[in-house]
């Protein structure tokens, strides 16, 4: 079985700075947990459902440090907490999945404690919190076609580019869901044919030729939905023709 590795705050785990032998254990949970958004009525039997929010994810690590005498033990102890203490999220890569990317910080207490007397081990163990749930792919999808097949475990927003034929509106829909199926609808324009329209799920902006058209937005358009399930995916258009679509997968 190859050694793995993990790669957090832009250094390697087999940095000889660090002594660390291999990673050992890693511990990631197969889903995190629910936070349920119940609502309380007086006078009324149960609960009304009001679905859920998923948790953060917590991942353990442990490794063995080698060690030569107390000096160097101190050493690797310090250039360790250095490179684990970060203020904010960093990337954490570990080598068993390594085209997939978590944005991580490390929580609670490292502790690096020496083995049996006259073993010149240490173990570690380090527990990271991941506070959007999730891995991302490190590299981008681009297809230049309106359908294909998403294979995420989570649901993914995405980028689409379309070239606008003459008329008023334009009028995305995603076709993986049932009817009525999530839309992004642009009102009262005035396309001559061949301007370039961008659409960003996320972050939910729309531009024509590069300029701001939120504005211009229906404002039934559902972009919280508008996202890739695991699967085969299309994407219509009305008013346009879908030149690309942009999007990394999301994994728990």
């Amino acid at each position: 079985m190859p050694t793995r590795t993990m790669t957090f705050n832009g250094r390697s785990s087999g940095d000889p700075a660090f002594g660390i032998m291999f990673i050992s254990r890693i511990i990631r949970p197969v889903l995190t947990a629910n936070r349920t958004r119940y609502q309380e009525i007086a006078g009324r039997d149960g609960v009304y459902d009001q679905g859920r929010d998923r948790d953060a994810t917590v991942i353990r690590v442990s490794f063995p440090v080698r060690w030569t005498d107390a000096a160097d033990l101190e050493a690797k102890s310090d250039a360790i907490a250095a490179w684990l203490d970060t203020a904010t999220v960093r990337e954490l890569i570990f080598s068993d999945r390594p085209g997939r990317c978590y944005m991580a910080r490390r929580d609670g207490p490292v502790e690096i404690i020496p083995q049996a007397p006259g073993i010149k081990k240490a173990l570690c163990e380090v527990e990271f919190t991941v506070p959007s749930g999730f891995a991302e792919a490190i590299e981008q999808t681009t297809i230049f076609t309106a359908s294909g097949t998403y294979s995420g475990t989570l649901p993914a927003p995405m980028i689409i580019t379309l070239t606008a034929s003459a008329g008023d509106t334009l009028t995305i829909t995603q076709g993986q869901y049932s009817s009525p199926a999530p839309f992004i609808r642009l009102l009262d324009q005035e396309f001559a044919g061949g301007e370039v329209v961008i659409i960003d799920t996320e972050k939910r902006l729309v531009t024509v030729d590069g300029e701001d058209a939120r504005a211009d937005v229906d404002i039934d358009s559902d972009f919280e939905n508008f996202v890739l399930l695991p699967g085969a995916f299309s994407v219509g258009a009305e008013g346009g023709v879908a030149e690309s679509i942009v999007y990394r997968e999301r994994f728990i």
